[in-house]
């Protein structure tokens, strides 16, 4: 008695290809969504926790009668020469980074950096981690404000993830009304990570953090709508890491 095996005949297994192929690219955008709100949930984190870290140092510098530690970059800010951080004056957010930490003695007894914080919370995303060498170029997923004071109003952002352009946020004097300014920002084109032109992740002042998916990173919706008031003579900037990713 013959017996015969019966399979699967080629037009059944293109039937079944094509029906897996309809229900992936069904799923795909929700699948696609749900990856970049875990990473901009883990970024935010990240910035929460180094905000956390660099507010708490200030907070222990002012009872010993330090500046704080963020950085400054303004021309008339001249350093003094002094070890002190707050004694330099930064235009690179790596190396300010690299001095917080204080990378160069890193992994050695004689480490004794500004802030206690995980180095880890500089990257994410994508953003590569640290390397393992005295240099955190490439690794710094952050742009962050310089010449911060504690008058300034808590809506202001203090850590940027690198892709979203700063150069249109408020840096003095009193911003124009912000229910007007609903025009999308634009991303920064050195920096296709971590999100691109997908979202953004901003800590600020008070210590909130958001995240900004696509259309809605306006100054509208980064500034909730305030109308932002520096006092005289007060300015900020923001530091970009180095574009080698």
């Amino acid at each position: 008695m013959n017996k015969t095996e019966k399979g699967f005949t080629l037009v059944e297994l293109l039937v079944v290809i094509g029906i897996l192929g309809i229900l992936m690219g069904a799923l795909f955008p929700a699948i696609t969504s749900a990856m970049l709100s875990a990473q901009t949930s883990a970024m935010a984190t990240n910035g929460r926790n180094l905000y956390i870290g660099i507010t708490q140092a200030n907070v222990d510098r002012e009872s010993h009668g330090r500046d704080a530690v963020w950085p400054k970059n303004k021309s008339e800010t001249s350093s003094s020469g002094g070890d002190d951080i707050s004694d330099q004056k930064y235009t690179d957010a790596d190396k300010y980074f690299e001095d917080l930490v204080d990378m160069q003695n890193y992994g050695t007894t004689s480490h004794s950096p500004f802030v206690d914080t995980d180095i880890k919370f500089l990257s994410g995303a994508g953003v590569p981690a640290y390397k393992g060498n005295k240099s955190l170029k490439g690794c710094v997923a952050w742009k962050i404000v310089t010449d911060l004071t504690s008058d300034m109003p808590d809506i202001i952002p203090v850590l940027v993830t690198r892709n979203l352009n700063t150069d249109q946020f408020y840096r003095s004097g009193q911003s124009n009304d912000s229910n007007s300014q609903t025009k999308q920002l634009s991303t920064d084109s050195k920096f296709p990570l971590p999100f691109g032109t997908k979202a953004s992740v901003i800590i600020h002042k008070g210590g909130a953090a958001s995240t900004y998916k696509g259309r809605y990173q306006s100054l509208s919706d980064i500034y909730e709508k305030q109308t932002i008031t520096f006092a005289d003579n007060s300015e900020i900037d923001y530091i970009s890491p180095s574009a080698s990713n």
